[in-house]
């Protein structure tokens, strides 16, 4: 029976926030390498720890699986009930929560899911004399029913010398033979770890092990992987339902969700993610990693989707995935940078975002000068309540009340324009997160001056209407 080790704790051999430093300074240059999206990082665990798992390596060959063939020939061993204290706090440390968070960030890709079964994963052994040919992974985890996405390789070979060979290669798609062709080689260093986007990309390495006998070319690999598209999942989400007693909170919150537009809650999410970088813009990088970027603009994650009721409000950060600036500028690059910028600046909806408590305009769209009459730079920085001088039923202490407590907020507002206007408008607020000690806030109007002017003259004509009927009844036949 194996007994554990007060420092074998997969969640203290990782410091998480170096990691996190790492994902944010590494995340452009990970997305943009070639021949396909990848990453070398060094030094990530205590070497020490490392060295156990190197000593704890199963023997025998009853827990390995063997490979020997014209394109490979290496072991694998899967079983984590044959590793080690070190070596199983390893992998329990990479397929934790953390660590998906870090690959998430680092690859853009969310939903990742590790595999407990470690299929074709774990313990990695080459011989002298193996080798690996270029090949493309699997694609699908059969267990599970998942799609694989990232591999995870971590080194274990101390003093290794490159004349032993095992070099990994990373291979374009095209000809191996055409000068357009790429190739990144990488040494498999002790502590030395290699993340790729996967199942289309072509490695390995080709060059037989050339180390001395007692010796082979070791990694400890993981492999992760996203749930494919469901037709239909959406409409079977639904959040906690209890029987018993009635919660106007919860009620409040639904209809919100069923009256506001899906773009309230994919820009919440952006301008919450925006907030989280704008609280870690004072931190320093991590030694190595270059110098600390600049804060980004406001941005919109890539894969915005409409949620569910509960999630809409809560929402998640989707800090790793893909993003584009949510503020329009001309040099904005990309078809999803212009896709999102002309869904802000071009929609019909007033779209405003500021800072509760006496806070100003952080955002001013183009719907927003095109109703109200004001600039951009003549909004920024202003009350918006000041600015538009915001009438409602209740006053505007009692809006933002509501919003503490709810966190959204729908109804109208009465609105004055630059020249003096008088509008009606249908808001729709959201809470969002605290920056500087200030909830920020969405708003997203729509004018219903016209519609409520129609709707008057209308009931006007009903009653008009109304009212000949009844003369009509009280004369009689008579009177015709």
């Amino acid at each position: 029976m194996r007994t554990s080790t007060p420092d074998l704790v997969p969640s203290r051999v990782v410091d998480w926030h170096r990691l996190a430093r790492i994902a944010r300074a590494r995340q452009a240059e990970y997305r943009a390498a070639s021949p396909f999206p990848h990453v070398v990082l060094d030094g990530l665990l205590p070497p020490e720890l490392l060295q156990r798992a190197i000593v704890e390596v199963p023997g025998g060959s009853a827990h390995w699986n063997r490979y020997d063939t014209v394109n490979e020939r290496k072991q694998v061993c899967s079983d984590i009930e044959a590793f080690g204290p070190a070596a199983e706090t390893i992998v329990h440390a990479l397929n934790s929560a953390p660590f998906l968070r870090f690959l998430e960030q680092l690859t853009g890709i969310p939903g990742l899911i590790p595999d407990p079964h470690l299929r074709a994963a774990g313990y990695m052994k080459v011989p002298p004399g193996g080798h690996l040919g270029l090949h493309y992974d699997f694609a699908t985890q059969k267990e599970l029913k998942l799609e694989r996405r990232v591999n995870v390789l971590l080194y274990l070979n101390p003093d290794w010398r490159t004349e032993w060979g095992g070099q990994l290669e990373l291979h374009s798609s095209d000809d191996l033979r055409s000068p357009a062709h790429e190739m990144v080689t990488v040494e498999p260093l002790l502590n030395r770890m290699v993340i790729f986007n996967t199942p289309n990309a072509l490695h390995g390495h080709r060059r037989p092990i050339a180390c001395p006998p007692g010796r082979a070319r070791l990694c400890l690999s993981w492999y992760f992987y996203t749930a494919p598209p469901t037709l239909g999942w959406a409409a079977r989400e639904r959040a906690v339902s209890f029987r018993g007693r009635f919660d106007p909170a919860r009620a409040f919150v639904a209809v919100a969700n069923a009256l506001a537009p899906p773009v309230i809650f994919r820009i919440a999410r952006a301008v919450r993610t925006q907030i989280a970088r704008l609280r870690r813009k004072d931190e320093p990088g991590d030694e190595g990693l270059g110098t600390p970027q600049a804060p980004e603009p406001f941005r919109v994650p890539d894969d915005a989707i409409e949620a569910d009721a509960s999630s809409r409000i809560a929402g998640d950060d989707s800090s790793a995935l893909p993003d584009v600036p949510l503020v329009a500028a001309p040099s904005m690059a990309g078809r999803n940078g212009r896709w999102y910028s002309h869904l802000l600046e071009y929609t019909n909806d007033v779209i405003i975002i500021w800072e509760m408590g006496g806070g100003g305009i952080l955002y001013w769209n183009r719907a927003a000068e095109q109703l109200y009459g004001y600039s951009r730079s003549e909004a920024v920085g202003q009350m918006t309540h000041v600015l538009l001088n915001t009438r409602l039923t209740g006053g505007v202490g009692e809006l933002e009340a509501k919003l503490a407590r709810f966190g959204v907020w729908v109804g109208e507002l009465r609105h004055t324009t630059r020249e003096g206007r008088e509008l009606q408008v249908e808001g729709r607020l959201a809470l969002l997160s605290q920056h500087n000690g200030r909830w920020i806030v969405l708003e997203v109007n729509r004018d219903i001056t016209d519609q409520k002017a129609a709707d008057a003259a209308r009931r006007g004509i009903e009653r008009q209407l109304s009212i000949i009927g009844a003369q009509r009844k009280t004369k009689g036949p008579s009177a015709r």
